[in-house]
């Protein structure tokens, strides 16, 4: 049986050169040499997502750039892999808010998943074990290479707004990187205030071992008051993951807002005031569970 990064590429790499064509996972998990059962749920772990909606997103990403480019719909749906227009509408509109006309009649183009890159050491496993500091100019490499694993999580993305936004942030000490070793696991910027979090992409292999936790305990713990996060909206088949993340952490559903032209939600953490005039938040970063989180 082949490693674990050997599978994942092999199965990338199959997929990839297949996405106008019909795909059956058993095929996939066959150029993987690993069972369609094993190779899901090590997709699921590194990549962030499962091997069908990896192949959905690839395949409506593919699209959005076909439209942009002033491909018909019709022939960009057959080229994607849609048996009918109809099909390929509907699933565009669930997943980029627009139908496919209007897509291509804004002019703006973003992808819903970028080709995933699996390798790096094997993780920690917590928060804990994470490193937080202030981002430097000499991260924006790695910063730009988290934001790339997690376009699914940035709708609306715009890298050379992001980019100029980031040089912003990292001079005026608010940008977050979080580290295991020299593996990125995350990043955050803040507002200049420190109490929203204007930009939160954690790697799909650290979503669910603490790095979401490790990057707002750290903002939680130097913030004055609340800490605010938008996300995305209940029953948004875009999210893959961060709203159930942000409601873990005990952020409580506020308004509902349009984010860069993008329907989501504002949800708000909100501490209570410890005896020694710190702030509680109802998770530790080490734990999971109740208590102050550390840094």
């Amino acid at each position: 049986m082949p490693s674990a990064a050997t599978a994942l590429n092999a199965a990338v790499s199959y997929i990839e050169s297949r996405l106008g064509e019909p795909l059956r996972l058993d095929e996939v998990a066959e150029a993987a040499h690993y069972s369609k059962y094993h190779l899901n749920r090590l997709f699921s772990s590194e990549v962030g997502t499962s091997l069908h909606d990896y192949i959905v997103r690839r395949r409506l990403t593919a699209a959005a750039r076909l439209l942009i480019e002033g491909e018909s719909i019709i022939d960009v749906a057959m080229s994607c892999g849609y048996g009918s227009q109809q099909a390929f509408s509907s699933a565009f509109k669930a997943m980029y808010k627009a139908t496919p006309g209007e897509f291509r009649d804004r002019g703006r183009y973003y992808p819903l998943q970028l080709r995933a890159v699996v390798g790096g050491r094997t993780h920690r496993g917590n928060s804990g074990g994470y490193v937080v500091r202030l981002a430097t100019p000499r991260d924006v490499p790695l910063w730009m290479r988290v934001v790339a694993s997690s376009v699914d999580l940035l709708p609306m993305l715009d890298p050379a707004d992001h980019t100029a936004r980031l040089a912003g942030a990292i001079a005026d000490g608010r940008g977050l990187v979080a580290l295991d070793g020299d593996e990125p696991v995350g990043v955050a910027a803040t507002s200049p205030d420190g109490s929203s979090i204007d930009c939160l992409a954690v790697s799909p292999r650290y979503r669910e071992r603490g790095g979401y936790e490790a990057l707002v305990g750290r903002v939680a713990k130097t913030a004055q008051g609340e800490v605010v996060v938008t996300t995305f909206r209940k029953r948004d088949r875009a999210d893959t993951g961060q709203r159930r993340a942000i409601e873990r952490m005990g952020f409580f559903a506020d308004e509902l807002v349009v984010d860069q032209g993008y329907p989501a939600r504002r949800y708000v953490l909100s501490p209570a005031r410890g005896d020694e005039g710190t702030w509680i938040f109802p998770y530790s970063s080490d734990t999971g569970g109740p208590g102050r989180a550390s840094f």
